[in-house]
């Protein structure tokens, strides 16, 4: 589960197992991806990760 806080500072929790509570009709109504957004955010994590590795 993971927090999601909104520009008003409000919190709400997110269960990222799609399968419990995937609703496609309130992403494209909003344009807000769940799972677009946490694919994006581990992409990031990882690009900033392998900024700090060094190969020899």
């Amino acid at each position: 589960m993971s927090l999601i806080v909104d520009k008003e500072g409000n919190i709400f929790t997110y269960d990222v197992n799609t399968n419990t509570n995937y609703n496609a009709e309130a992403e494209k109504a909003v344009g807000k991806y769940g799972m677009l957004a946490v694919a994006n955010y581990l992409g990031a994590t990882l690009r900033q990760y392998e900024k700090t590795l060094h190969f020899v």
